[in-house]
């Protein structure tokens, strides 16, 4: 009887326990509130970048200096027969045309769906429009197709393990194993009107990803207590990523084979080699705060986005530099420091020498007012003594002009990796920057070649009037372009300035030091 007393008590207990602590869930708000917070991601987010992202931005570079005119494309369904690779190869390789057409404008893709089950509002609206003719679709010219070829998994595995037992009193053991996975993709281009494919335009290309795993558990046992303890860390390279590497690769090769450019060069950047990122991460990982912000001042600073103090503290002048950067440089614009624009950065100051090893470039330790606080190898700079002057020349492409003719010349320096920019002023005494401009981007110059202006026809400066005209290129080890934009505005528009002389004097007064050479000369159009 007293058992069954305790039983209904207890039951009657717990009831107003719930009772009550369901009517005191208000206690909680403010746990209650934290939920959205916490349920935001903890890592920002990233724009998507391979080893071949600056293949990219250098084969657009080519078909715009190629003049390759404008191809409308369309894009079959990349096919994974296996289905051990689930990623959008199409959306890849849209994405990788678009990069490759930011300035040359050479691809367009046709975007139109078919198949009845993947129609979505853009699709069905198109269908209603169509055959009324208020919209018309481009009849694509070439078309890509291919597919995944083949996904291997477990190709090589690789196991080791170690165990140790001490009697009855405890036990330890480990163990460690890796396996590769070998995935090929297969890409072709065809003629869409006869849909026959071109012999010799393709690509095909494998790439290893590998998952490696390891574990350690142990035991013991202490007069009658047992304890154990177990730790596993896996670390698997997704077929997501891999995809794209291949989808980009595969890219650049179809389409410089198909536009006939050297496609090659744009492959041997280093930045596709395949431990450049993991290198650079293991860099930025081993700074503090105040290394990074100083990095970033000092490596800003030196391609002219930053002209604040390089103290390693944060400012709005940064943020600002940083995010100008950022959207430059295909990267998420937050305005803050991150892995992800170190990288953008850091392919200033890297190269793979002869023997594949990664090694640092351009960086020097500081002279003793900063050694505890500084980066491993320094700060960035350009491999140089920054101060020494310049030697700059502008050498005319003919002797003499005449109305109508096309003028070009080329810039050269005796210093190496530097920068220039360059401005004309016609005989009506207007004034404009036409070098760097967005037909012909801010390059490092050679003391080997000089900088041919304009390059490869991409624009013209036809000398249309009689008179005197004049250029003026400044040099500095920075690029000026940021500076130059923000005081003059775009390229190519009227610059407020009496003559090139009063043009000079202006620059010296906004760059101060920066500019390290100039060469001006004037000539007569007939």
């Amino acid at each position: 009887m007293n058992f069954k007393r305790s039983f209904i008590s207890y039951l009657l207990v717990m009831n107003l326990v719930g009772c009550s602590a369901g009517s005191a869930i208000r206690g909680d708000k403010s746990f209650i509130e934290s939920t959205t917070t916490h349920n935001r991601p903890i890592s920002e987010p990233v724009r998507a970048m391979t080893s071949f992202s600056d293949g990219l931005n250098c084969m657009d570079k080519l078909l715009a200096e190629a003049n390759v005119p404008q191809v409308v494309v369309a894009v079959k369904t990349i096919k994974d027969p296996s289905g051990k690779a689930p990623a959008s190869a199409n959306d890849m390789i849209v994405t990788s045309l678009s990069q490759m057409s930011k300035t040359s404008g050479a691809f367009k893709v046709v975007d139109f769906e078919i198949d009845p089950l993947k129609q979505d509002t853009v699709q069905n609206l198109s269908n209603l429009l169509l055959p009324t003719g208020n919209m018309t679709i481009p009849a694509p010219e070439v078309y890509i197709s291919g597919a995944i070829s083949f996904v291997d998994q477990n190709v090589m595995t690789k196991n080791n393990s170690l165990g140790v037992s001490v009697e009855q009193k405890g036990e330890f053991g480990i163990s460690n194993d890796t396996i590769t996975t070998a995935l090929g993709m297969e890409l072709h281009i065809g003629d869409f009107l006869t849909r026959t494919l071109y012999p010799g335009i393709d690509s095909a290309n494998e790439i290893v990803a590998a998952n490696k795993g390891i574990g350690f558990d142990s035991g013991a046992r202490v007069n009658k207590t047992g304890v154990q303890f177990s730790f596993e860390r896996n670390l698997s390279q997704g077929t997501g990523a891999a995809v794209r590497t291949l989808t980009d690769l595969g890219m650049i090769e179809l389409i410089g084979k198909y536009a006939k450019l050297p496609y090659w060069q744009c492959l041997a950047l280093d930045q596709s080699h395949p431990e450049f990122q993991r290198e650079l991460l293991d860099w930025y990982e081993g700074m503090g705060e105040k290394e990074r912000v100083k990095f970033f001042q000092r490596g800003l600073k030196n391609i002219g986005y930053y002209s604040g103090s390089i103290n390693g503290r944060p400012n709005k002048e940064l943020k600002e530099a940083l995010s100008e950067f950022q959207k430059d440089n295909n990267a998420t614009a937050t305005g803050l420091i991150n892995f992800e624009t170190y990288e953008r950065l850091m392919k200033n100051y890297v190269k793979v020498d002869a023997s594949g090893n990664i090694t640092k470039i351009g960086l020097k330790p500081s002279k003793g007012d900063d050694e505890e606080n500084e980066p491993k190898n320094g700060y960035p700079y350009f491999e140089r003594d920054m101060e020494s002057p310049i030697g700059t020349s502008i050498a005319l492409s003919q002797k003499s002009y005449t109305q109508g003719s096309k003028l070009e010349f080329d810039l050269q320096a005796d210093q190496k990796d530097t920068y220039a920019a360059c401005f004309y002023q016609d005989a009506q005494n207007s004034i404009a920057q036409i070098y760097p401009n967005p037909l012909q981007e801010d390059e490092k110059l050679s003391t080997e070649k000089p900088l041919h202006i304009p390059s490869n026809n991409v624009f013209s400066l036809d000398l249309n009037n009689k008179g005197k005209e004049g250029l003026l290129c400044v040099t500095s080890y920075s690029s000026l372009s940021k500076g130059l934009k923000k005081k003059f505005g775009e390229p190519f528009n009227p610059i407020k300035a009496k003559d090139l002389k009063d043009l000079s004097s202006q620059l010296k007064a906004k760059f101060g030091d920066s500019i390290k050479g100039e060469d001006l000369i004037t000539y007569s159009v007939e």
